[in-house]
């Protein structure tokens, strides 16, 4: 393991040695200078020194080694995260990361790895959501990292007898009152479809809408779909490739790997009677279609017919336009 204090320019500027003080003016009280403390905890004691913080917008449980691929290849070099996280210290001692999630994982998967944070005792509500909100921003938490947390957020506060509306949550959160119902929203997809994912940020806003719209359609169908033999091999083969060795090229294979998986989920869906939202029961067009060469969406009392014309065939196109022009 390389030396944690080392003076190389690498490592100089961004390491402090253990307990050493640095003040950092508090973000919320004006002329108020807040102590943080250098902290270092092994990778074996992180589990039980350290947590998630409840104002932390990237979902823990979610979180795992294909999230921080990016990363982890130095970590793993260097024995240690060069960049320290910020965190509070409870009245345990125990430290709530609000900066850094993806930073602690890639270092629990470090044979006596060790931790590095920034740490203060003294810091108010208001102050620990700004470090939350501002510090966490190398690659920001998904809508689905920030729908699970504030799934966590409203089950802390229902536990302690209290309540929070969306309208508090996007005060908290400092978001718009949208965002917060919308996040939430994609929570509601089913686990076995998320977990077919190697991490949350696979998932990307414009496939979550669609995948949502479908799943509120025909919620049976959608899980037959995503529980068909061809996505659960797609699913599988992402597995295969993190079970070999990290390397150089493992970012790259699970890119492809995942592209295959989503085209693999979308071939079973269209196997099924799955409609788009907001199709009119009443209308023709919602009926299922034998062709194959052709695909129908309905929304909104709009119809959107697409033809797939080498699959449709010379003598039909020229019929089918012949009606349309």
């Amino acid at each position: 393991m390389k030396d944690a204090y080392s003076t190389s320019p690498k490592n100089a500027s961004r390491l402090s040695k253990i307990g050493s003080n640095v003040s950092l003016p508090s973000p919320c009280r004006e002329g108020v200078k807040l102590k943080f403390k250098m902290m270092c905890i092994s990778s074996q004691d992180l589990e039980t020194k350290t947590y998630k913080s409840r104002y932390n917008k990237r979902s823990e449980d979610h979180l795992g080694l294909a999230s921080v691929l990016d990363i982890y290849p130095e970590i793993s070099a260097n024995g240690f995260n060069t960049h320290p996280a910020l965190g509070e210290i409870d009245s345990d001692g125990n430290i709530g990361v609000l900066a850094g999630l993806r930073r602690r994982k890639a270092v629990s998967f470090v044979e006596n790895g060790l931790f590095y944070i920034q740490v203060c005792s003294e810091l108010t509500e208001a102050e620990k959501k700004a470090y939350a909100s501002a510090s966490d921003v190398y690659e920001e938490p998904t809508i689905l990292d920030f729908g699970f947390t504030l799934n966590d957020y409203i089950k802390e506060t229902e536990e302690r007898g209290e309540e929070v509306s969306y309208d508090d949550l996007s005060v908290i959160f400092k978001t718009a009152k949208g965002k917060v119902s919308e996040a939430i929203s994609f929570t509601h997809l089913p686990v076995q479809f998320i977990e077919l994912f190697p991490s949350l940020k696979s998932l990307g806003y414009r496939y979550l809408r669609e995948m949502i719209k479908l799943h509120k359609s025909n919620g049976p169908d959608f899980v037959k779909a995503i529980e068909s033999e061809e996505v659960i091999a797609a699913a599988k083969h992402i597995t295969n490739i993190m079970e070999d060795d990290i390397s150089d090229t493992t970012n790259k294979l699970i890119t492809v790997a995942i592209t295959k998986l989503k085209k693999a989920i979308n071939k079973a869906i269209e196997k099924t009677d799955v409609l788009p939202v907001d199709a009119s029961p009443d209308s023709v067009w919602t009926r299922s279609l034998e062709r194959q060469s052709v695909k129908v969406v309905c929304s909104k009392g709009k119809v959107q017919i697409t033809f797939d014309e080498e699959k449709l065939g010379k003598k039909l196109s020229e019929a089918l336009y012949n009606i349309l022009k």
